[in-house]
C-alpha cells in the first residue's frame, strides 16, 4: 500500500501521459490506416471504393483485382526480375561501395581529404534527372537489364557508412598485427568487411522510381513487380 502511494503519479503527470500517449496512439492511425486501407481496398470493388462505401473492411470481398494480376503473362518474370535486380544490384554495390570505404578509412592514402570531398558533395547535390538520363542513353543501358543496376551501384551515403565503421568499430593496432603475421591489404580490408553486419539499406522502391520517371526501361519482360502492376493499372 505504501508503495502504491509513493508511486502515485501527479495530475500534471497524468495530463502529460494522456497528451503523449494519444498523440502516439493517433500517430500510429495515421501510419497503419492508410497502408490497412490499401489491402482492403485491393479485396474490394473498386466502385465502392470510388464511392467511398470502404473504410475499414471491404463492403462486398472482391478477389477480381488479383484473379487480374495471376492471368498477366509477364507477371512471374516481373517477379524474377524483381529478385535478380535486388540480388545482382546488391552484390555489384557491395564490391564497389566496400573497396571505397575501406580506401577512405586509411590514414596513408593520398588525397584523402579531396576524395572524400568528392563524394559528400554528391549526397547533397545532384546532377539532375536529364543529365543522368543522357548519361545512361549514351552508354547504351536504356532498355537493358543493367540500367536497374549499374548506374545507381554506387552509393556516396554508404561509401561514408562504410569509412566510419573501418575508421571506429576496429582498432589501427589489427593491421599492424595482421602485417606481422603477413596479411596483405586486400585479405585485411576482406576479414575487416566481415564484422560489419547488415551493410545496406534497399534504396529499389527510389531506383523504380527513378527508372519509370526517366523511361530508362522499357520493355515489359525487363520490368519490376512494381512497374507491372502499374502498367496493369493504368
Amino acid at each position: 500500500m505504501k508503495w502504491f502511494k509513493a508511486s502515485r503519479k501527479s495530475k500534471s503527470d497524468l495530463f502529460f501521459d494522456v497528451v503523449i500517449y494519444g498523440f502516439a496512439i493517433l500517430l500510429i492511425l495515421l501510419i497503419v490506416y492508410p497502408l490497412w486501407f490499401v489491402v482492403i481496398a485491393s479485396f474490394s470493388n473498386p466502385s465502392d471504393v470510388a464511392n467511398g462505401k470502404v473504410w475499414f473492411i471491404p463492403h462486398e470481398w472482391k478477389l477480381d483485382g488479383y484473379q487480374r494480376l495471376i492471368e498477366q503473362p509477364l507477371f512471374l518474370r516481373s517477379y524474377l526480375n524483381t529478385i535478380l535486380y535486388t540480388v545482382v544490384g546488391t552484390l555489384i554495390a557491395l564490391l564497389i561501395n566496400i573497396p571505397a570505404g575501406y580506401a577512405l578509412s586509411r590514414r596513408d592514402l593520398l588525397g584523402k581529404k579531396w576524395l572524400s570531398v568528392l563524394y559528400i558533395v554528391p549526397m547533397f547535390v545532384s546532377g539532375g534527372l536529364i543529365p543522368i538520363y543522357l548519361t545512361v542513353k549514351s552508354v547504351g543501358l536504356v532498355d537493358t537489364f543493367w540500367v536497374m543496376v549499374v548506374p545507381f551501384a554506387v552509393s556516396s551515403y554508404n561509401i561514408i557508412v562504410a569509412r566510419t565503421f573501418f575508421n571506429n568499430s576496429i582498432p589501427e593496432g589489427m593491421w599492424e598485427a595482421a602485417q606481422i603475421d603477413g596479411c596483405g591489404t586486400i585479405r585485411y580490408s576482406f576479414i575487416k568487411s566481415h564484422y560489419r553486419r547488415n551493410w545496406f539499406m534497399d534504396s529499389s522502391w527510389y531506383l523504380e522510381l527513378l527508372v519509370q520517371r526517366l523511361n530508362l526501361l522499357n520493355k515489359r519482360k525487363l520490368a519490376t513487380i512494381a512497374i507491372d502492376l502499374k502498367t496493369v493499372i493504368n
